[in-house]
């Protein structure tokens, strides 16, 4: 409870927002005080605001959305036990407020507007992040939960605006389905979108699906072209994309040169992935873009190809995420090939960075004789202080997991 509302309340102390809080906390506060029958006790106000707040700063693109606002009441309503004309006074201040610094988007309409709320909470779920539970990633608790699986019982009696919900939301999740078939890297795509919406307090590109598409495909061409922005793409995408931090200038000597942030790598790692996979982009090509690429295309490689790429690639022993993607693959695939490689190491032949990802990577393995002797060596032998105290930390995580197993 109180690690949401310290990631909810850091998120809403983001300057950008500080004049649109001090509205809408404002317009809360009277409506809780002129509330005559059951005002929301002092000891609480705070964290009703907060989460209210939080709601609509985070889909404040959406304000406009009924269901939204509906979602938003049922919340509280069920949070707190708060009773419905509060919730609903407390909300509508609240919406009214941010309504002052989010103008309608002329081309929406209401549904447009549902469509996309509910398309935003729905990729704010399925984008896991460890860090985040599924409440601080998409405002809400089990009031979501509640619709989506509704959304797949339509047996069940619903409320009258959850029905409603439920119905747009099983028409969007089918979508996604659908396009998630046809375009595996459609979250991708949605996480651009979302970075986009975070890039300042109130962005009209978002509502432009022909844009970030365009974004998109200029970061995939960035990474795989290794385009020259002068000939093959517009100065206004690229300057866009160098704001968003996920592209940067590749050469001092040729500032028409970019290459992709790590950001900008996971974002079009899957993308690329498929290309790969459907063989318009050669794997003999791909292995030379960015690590966080080449991690990814062969975290979902056969045995054979990686056994090639053992083979034929020449440098790939100095590219940390590049050993540690191999490592996981191949364990998976095949236990003792994993082995094998790891036998044939050789110290003298890796950097300080990469013989750390091995120790790490070799924590979430299985422990063999061939880690421990990787592990003791590079305590024995490595100068690097940072090297031997994850090589250390390897070691005692097997010993510890070993005095588990043998309770």
């Amino acid at each position: 409870m109180f690690e949401n509302f310290s990631k909810k309340a850091q998120y809403v102390e983001s300057a950008k927002f500080s004049q649109v809080i001090r509205t809408m906390t404002e317009s809360m506060y009277v409506v809780n005080n002129i509330h005559k029958t059951s005002p929301i006790p002092k000891r609480l106000i705070k964290q009703v605001q907060l989460d209210i707040t939080y709601i609509f700063l985070k889909y404040r693109h959406w304000v406009y959305s009924p269901v939204l606002i509906e979602l938003t009441l049922d919340f509280l309503v069920c949070e707190y036990a708060m009773p419905q004309d509060l919730a609903k006074s407390l909300v509508l201040a609240a919406t009214e407020a941010l309504m002052e610094f989010v103008p309608p988007a002329k081309q929406l309409t209401t549904a447009n507007y549902d469509e996309g709320f509910l398309q935003t909470a729905i990729s704010f779920a399925l984008v896991s992040n460890e860090k985040q539970s599924f409440e601080v990633r998409t405002g809400f608790g089990d009031t979501l939960s509640q619709i989506v699986a509704s959304s797949c019982n339509f047996e069940k009696q619903q409320p009258g605006f959850q029905k409603e919900a439920s119905e747009v939301l099983r028409f969007i999740l089918e979508g996604f389905q659908k396009d998630i078939d046809e375009k595996p890297w459609l979250l991708d795509l949605y996480k651009l979108r979302q970075i986009v919406e975070e890039s300042s307090f109130y962005s009209p590109l978002v509502y432009n699906y022909d844009v970030m598409e365009s974004y998109f495909q200029t970061l995939v061409d960035v990474e795989v072209s290794q385009i020259d922005s002068a000939s093959q793409a517009s100065q206004k995408e690229l300057k866009a994309l160098k704001a968003l931090g996920l592209i940067f200038q590749k050469h001092q000597q040729k500032p028409t040169m970019f290459a992709l942030s790590d950001l900008g790598q996971s974002l079009a790692a899957n993308y690329i992935l498929t290309q790969v996979q459907e063989k318009s982009l050669s794997f003999d090509k791909a292995q030379s873009l960015g690590d966080i690429v080449v991690e990814r295309i062969l975290l979902n490689s056969d045995l054979e190809t990686l056994l090639t790429f053992v083979e034929k690639s020449t440098k790939w022993k100095s590219r940390p995420r590049v050993v540690a993607g191999l490592m996981r693959r191949l364990d998976e695939l095949d236990r003792e090939k994993s082995l094998d490689l790891l036998s044939n190491l050789k110290h003298n032949e890796l950097n300080s960075w990469t013989k750390i990802a091995i120790c790490e990577v070799l924590k979430t393995l299985q422990w063999s004789k061939q880690s421990e002797e990787f592990l003791s060596k590079a305590v024995k032998d490595s100068q690097s202080v940072k090297v031997r105290r994850a090589a250390r930390e390897g070691v005692s995580f097997f010993a510890s997991r070993h005095t588990e197993e043998t309770r």
